[in-house]
């Protein structure tokens, strides 16, 4: 069972609901920050196949500023990659057809034979196994973030990861201009990536 407080966020609903039939037992719902979360300008893929889920996760990344673009299956998100530019991939793992490992290892390949810097790819997955998230390493996702996850989690992560990938665009400008002799100013920060969640 769940317990809910009018009034309810319909976020709220969908999670719960997602609870009761993931897990068989009553978690608490995590209650809403009063301080909104930061918005962030980016552009996702979300590679998802439960509509569910897609609603759930696509409510979450309106609400921190950010549009994305859905594949229901590992086939449909290569393709949609290479058509066009995103600053982070939300990758399930378990998906029909092609699933997110392969989608994954796809898409690193694209971006070496592309020349392309390596987008932030991150792994959701209801599976919490250590061998599971070592498996969406290796195939070449940068982070790990398990069902269900909270607004707040979502947020963290993909500030963390597309803030760095900002960065680092910028200061290989900046590179690219001194190369030219034109005058920059100096760096004034760095930021460091580092997993979202640790691993159980």
């Amino acid at each position: 069972s769940e317990l809910l407080t009018k009034p309810v966020r319909r976020s709220d609903l969908i999670e719960a609901c997602l609870r009761a039939l993931g897990t068989g037992t009553c978690q608490p719902v995590a209650k809403q920050s009063a301080t909104p979360a930061p918005a962030l300008t980016a552009h996702v893929l979300l590679a998802e196949d439960n509509p569910v889920n897609v609603e759930v996760a696509s409510e979450y990344l309106n609400m921190l500023g950010i549009t994305c673009e859905v594949a229901m299956d590992g086939r449909e998100a290569e393709a949609l990659f290479r058509a066009s530019r995103f600053d982070a991939v939300l990758m399930d793992c378990q998906m029909p057809e092609v699933d997110g490992l392969t989608a994954t290892r796809a898409i690193r390949a694209y971006e070496a034979a592309e020349d392309r810097p390596p987008t932030p790819i991150i792994a959701v997955t209801a599976n919490a196994y250590e061998s599971d998230r070592l498996a969406c390493l290796e195939a070449g996702m940068d982070d790990y973030l398990s069902k269900p996850f909270s607004e707040e989690q979502l947020s963290a992560c993909l500030m963390r990861w597309v803030q760095a990938r900002q960065v680092a665009a910028l200061e290989a400008a900046a590179d690219s201009l001194r190369s030219t002799g034109t005058r920059v100013a100096p760096r004034t920060n760095h930021i460091v990536s580092e997993p979202c969640l640790a691993a159980s």
